[in-house]
């Protein structure tokens, strides 16, 4: 039994860092139609695993040279190592824009249970309904396990941690996670499905959707559990200022950070192959298309048939025009009263300045970057 947990306890380890690298699951402001799921009642919560041993000695922070301003602190941040310094620029970018448009608070951005999703928190609002925190706990926990108890205490610390488990536990099998490393055990999505710029990676990245889609009710334990211990009242409105003061500490440090951005990456792996699919290479294209990654979870096929045809048929149309048509043609998608949002966060981006939730931005003075760079 012991070394059925703990050969269990590897699989799951492991596809947790493929989840953090390869996992299309941010939270989105419920702008498309959610998933549905189903229930059960939970069990008893696990005792927390002993912390991992880290490496004596870590690869250092990647320190490239980004040319623009930041809002965020990017201080100590480990990138990426796929990515190059201009790729690393321009997600840095993204990452600024978007996360402004997500929360005023940059990576401790924390928000209540408002929308039934337990908690968002990050710069890009991971919430625990839709299964995108948990993973990144999980990574946390594993690796910074004291650091962790020193944030939160013993007492915070072992419930936080009781939940991840308790979230790995029951979200998975030694099975599916074979499935899902060989690509075609989990169910693939129907026609219409989201899709990515690289068929073989898309179906790797797909068949993680439909194994969370499948399991998404097991989420509800853990919005549960934010419920009973995060706030002063059952419906999850005000915060307990213990909790809340730990979450934003653990936000904003240099080991989490890291995890965002680590988490991140895939937005921006879809987003290049976005890029690559509709033949633009601006950062103004590449910042209108994340955005779309982070707000709207993508493009689906039938989104790039309609761009198509409208690209053919106006040979001479410009950048700008091509992505104002393109955004015409996604926010139809969203839902009504969600609409006006997605329009101007991304006519922002297209034009370089408008008005988003009352403020006036002028993003490339804000952000000193010039929107018709290329390369990438």
């Amino acid at each position: 039994m012991i070394k059925t947990r703990t050969a269990l306890r590897a699989l799951i380890l492991i596809f947790t860092t493929l989840l953090m690298g390869c996992g299309q699951y941010t939270s989105h402001q419920k702008t498309e139609t959610p998933a549905s799921s189903l229930e059960e009642s939970p069990p008893p919560l696990p005792q927390p695993v002993p912390e991992i041993p880290q490496d004596p000695t870590p690869t250092p922070p990647v320190k490239p040279g980004i040319n623009i301003c930041s809002d965020l602190s990017l201080d100590d941040i480990v990138w990426p190592e796929s990515l190059t310094d201009h790729e690393i620029e321009a997600f840095a970018l993204a990452l600024n824009i978007s996360g402004s448009f997500e929360g005023s608070s940059g990576w401790s951005n924390l928000t209540n249970n408002f929308d039934g999703q337990g908690m968002s928190f990050g710069l890009l609002n991971q919430t625990l309904g839709t299964n995108s925190l948990q993973p990144l706990l999980v990574q946390y926990s594993q690796s910074h396990w004291q650091q962790g108890q020193s944030i939160f205490g013993s007492s915070h610390w072992q419930s936080l941690v009781g939940m991840v488990e308790d979230w790995l536990e029951n979200i998975i099998t030694p099975t599916q996670v074979m499935n899902v490393l060989y690509l075609g055990g989990a169910p693939q999505p129907s026609e219409g499905e989201f899709v990515g710029g690289s068929p073989d990676q898309d179906k790797f990245y797909l068949s993680l959707d439909g194994l969370f889609h499948l399991q998404d009710a097991k989420s509800q334990r853990s919005i549960q559990w934010a419920i009973n211990n995060l706030y002063q009242d059952s419906q999850g409105k005000v915060f307990k200022s213990s909790w809340k003061s730990e979450l934003k500490t653990l936000g904003d440090i240099p080991t989490y950070v890291s995890l965002q951005v680590l988490a991140a990456e895939r937005l921006h792996q879809k987003t290049i192959g976005y890029l690559r699919t509709l033949n633009f290479n601006t950062y103004r294209a590449y910042l209108f298309l994340f955005d779309i990654v982070v707000q709207n979870g993508g493009l689906k096929s039938s989104h790039i048939s309609q761009f198509n045809s409208y690209k053919n048929s106006h040979p001479s149309a410009s950048e700008q025009e091509l992505l104002l048509q393109l955004l015409e043609i996604r926010v139809m998608s969203s839902l009504p009263q969600w609409r006006d949002d997605v329009r101007r966060r991304k006519k922002a981006i297209i034009l370089g300045e408008g008005t988003v939730h009352g403020s006036r931005r002028d993003l490339p003075k804000e952000y000193c970057y010039d929107p018709l760079t290329q390369g990438l």
